[in-house]
């Protein structure tokens, strides 16, 4: 067999999810791509791709449209993380709402729905996928995502995941506003709606959390110092007890109303005061105005 390292990406999640959009992402970035494969021929395939120098990544995508091929998957993925690659999962992931919005615009049938009915299936992908949610690497929610900002999301987690250490836990920092729903990837969520709101500034409505001014206006308040220092100290002891354990990735989501001023703020703070560590920031729902 080859020496040689490979990194191995287990693209799933639910159907309609968007893992077709992540598997030509992968495959755009150099990756070798392939959909559906059946988890008994998972390993066969990795011992393929091993005795191939020209192949260092290879991105699988895990898919639920054959069920009977569903078994055995926790097997391979087990045999997959004995062996020497960089193995990471990531999971897909949509409210039930926009999953089946994106069944009915595209006019397709639910592969689980034996009825008929969009619902009936996503609620049964939901519990056969559940186990395999939780050993998860990365939970991706797609719901206020297009293809566009899910490629962006995913081309970044590629450059962050090149650069860290295989044990360094990567911090992943996300402002969204409440009014659109809280993110559905989230180990932590921090409730900022209790700081003064720029919003009712007339002069500060129109920015956001980047301007100068709505910085200001946030970070003058003692409140907002008091909180991010116990933040700041909560996540200290957290991220320490999160690598004990091998995790690879902890997110964090705050949240005020909107999205564009109070948590982007607290968010960018968050992100300097953990600037030693490998930080992802991403602003939600900063665009939707």
């Amino acid at each position: 067999m080859s020496s040689h390292k490979l990194a191995v990406k287990i693209i799933t999640g639910l159907s309609g999810s968007g893992k077709s959009c992540a598997l030509r992402t992968f495959e755009d970035e150099g990756f070798f791509c392939i959909d559906n494969l059946p988890s008994t021929l998972i390993i066969p395939f990795m011992d393929i791709c091993e005795k191939r120098v020209d192949i260092d990544k290879v991105a699988i995508g895990i898919d639920i449209r054959g069920q009977k091929f569903w078994e055995g998957v926790g097997q391979a993925l087990n045999e997959l993380r004995k062996r020497s690659y960089e193995t990471e999962i990531i999971f897909l992931d949509a409210s039930d709402d926009v999953l089946m919005k994106r069944y009915s615009e595209t006019r397709r049938p639910h592969p689980l729905s034996k009825d008929g009915e969009i619902l009936s299936g996503i609620h049964i992908e939901r519990q056969i996928t559940g186990e395999l949610r939780e050993v998860a690497d990365w939970v991706v929610d797609t719901t206020h995502l297009n293809i566009h900002s899910l490629r962006a999301i995913l081309i970044e987690h590629l450059k962050i995941s090149g650069k860290r250490n295989i044990r360094e836990l990567v911090l992943r920092l996300q402002s969204f506003g409440y009014k659109y729903g809280i993110p559905l990837d989230s180990d932590l969520i921090f409730d900022v709606r209790f700081l003064p709101n720029p919003f009712f500034e007339t002069s500060l409505k129109p920015l956001c959390g980047y301007d100068d001014e709505v910085i200001n206006f946030v970070m003058k308040f003692p409140e907002t110092v008091e909180f991010l220092e116990k933040i700041v100290n909560l996540l200290d002891f957290l991220i320490l007890q999160f690598e004990k354990e091998g995790k690879p990735y902890i997110v964090v989501s705050i949240g005020c109303t909107g999205g564009r001023h109070r948590s982007v703020v607290i968010t960018e703070k968050l992100a300097e005061k953990f600037k030693s560590r490998i930080v992802e920031i991403f602003h939600r729902d900063l665009e939707r105005g």
